[in-house]
């Protein structure tokens, strides 16, 4: 079954000591939900429904090229769910 925005949390995470100042942590909902933990065994199916300017840093971290609202507001309007539980 093809994975939906709605199928993965995000989390917007300020650090100083990246470009933009911040990153964003993806990850399924199902795995967090299930063990707590992140990954991004589903990433090519994140980067079919990630909205354009983001792009992965690292596992389940991705960066976008604009602000930390513009970010967040990118991932509600695609459907991604907001979890600030995440690391």
């Amino acid at each position: 079954m093809a994975k939906t925005a709605s199928d993965f949390y995000f989390r917007v995470v300020k650090d100083n000591e990246m470009p933009n100042g911040f990153y964003v942590t993806i990850t399924p909902k199902k795995l967090w939900n299930a063990k707590g933990i992140i990954s991004d065994n589903s990433f090519s199916a994140i980067e079919k429904i990630l909205p354009p300017d983001f792009c992965e840093l690292m596992e389940s971290a991705y960066e976008y090229n604009g602000t930390t609202t513009q970010a967040r507001q990118a991932l509600l309007s695609a459907g991604f769910i907001e979890n600030i539980n995440l690391p």
